[in-house]
């Protein structure tokens, strides 16, 4: 491996938890057990998401019991579910600070659970097939596309060095089509997005190639802050599909991972 490889191994690195599909119907899903689309057990009296008058789209249910022996930084909660919710039906990018409440991203522990059917908005084209879970451990090294935007300049043999290296790592969790992920490096389809994050959840509209907004300069340094919670790939089980072939980033910043607060979780949209 070229040396210098080394040096972005040891800044990149990151732990996360891939994850498998398979269809399956909702009535085999015990309580509060892990998975994709279909109908979530959400706490009791929890009334049903919505923004704007739409209903937003259940996407994942996450039992963190079954992730916790592979979140090796004990990044998440211990215990309880996650529960994410979008807004399938107008699908927002998350480039404009107005997308803000098109998603949930929710943390439940003790209250009892019980199965929620969504509303009836969301027949058409915002509800998705459900599908059980799998998880499996995995290294992850931030996308190759992504290097040009953090100043690093890779020579054609470090750059199939670096390639056939994310091979092996997708290879060792055996999964090797990236699909879902919790936390570590995402996959991006349109590069990097923590700026993006950073800059739109603190009221700067990113949907110009340019921006000459005065906050840019001091909100810039908290990029670095964002870290990827949740990735979701169109999914043909699911019968989940984001723009063209896309994938849906659920970003959140570090300190508040810290301290298990989801309420500023912001979304990004990207597609081919």
């Amino acid at each position: 491996m070229p040396a210098r490889l080394h040096e972005i191994l040891d800044a990149g690195l990151r732990p996360a938890v891939r994850i498998g599909t398979k269809s399956a119907s909702d009535r085999r899903f015990k309580p509060g057990e892990s998975r994709l689309g279909g109908h979530p057990d959400l706490p009791q009296g929890m009334a049903w998401p919505v923004h704007q008058g739409r209903p937003l789209s259940f996407i994942a249910q996450i039992a963190l019991e079954d992730v916790r022996p592979l979140d090796v930084d004990h990044a998440l909660p211990s215990q309880g579910q996650l529960f994410f919710f979008y807004d399938g039906l107008q699908q927002p990018w998350g480039f404009d600070p107005k997308d803000r409440g098109s998603w949930l991203v929710m943390h439940s522990m003790d209250a009892p659970l019980v199965r929620t059917e969504g509303p009836s908005e969301l027949e058409d084209g915002g509800e998705y097939s459900p599908c059980a879970l799998r998880f499996a451990f995995a290294w992850t090294l931030p996308d190759r596309s992504t290097l040009a935007d953090r100043r690093i300049e890779l020579s054609d043999e470090e750059s199939d060095a670096y390639d056939a290296l994310i091979g092996e790592l997708d290879q060792e969790c055996g999964m090797e089509q990236v699909g879902h992920q919790l936390l570590g490096c995402a996959a991006p389809v349109q590069g990097e997005m923590e700026l993006e994050c950073q800059l739109a959840s603190n009221g700067v509209y990113c949907g110009d190639a340019r921006s000459d907004d005065p906050r840019i300069p001091s909100l810039t340094p908290g990029a670095a802050d964002w870290r990827l919670l949740l990735q979701v790939d169109s999914d043909d089980d699911a019968s989940m599909m984001w723009g063209d072939l896309g994938r849906i980033y659920f970003w959140i910043r570090r300190q508040d991972l810290e301290k298990a607060d989801f309420s500023r979780v912001w979304t990004i949209l990207q597609c081919s």
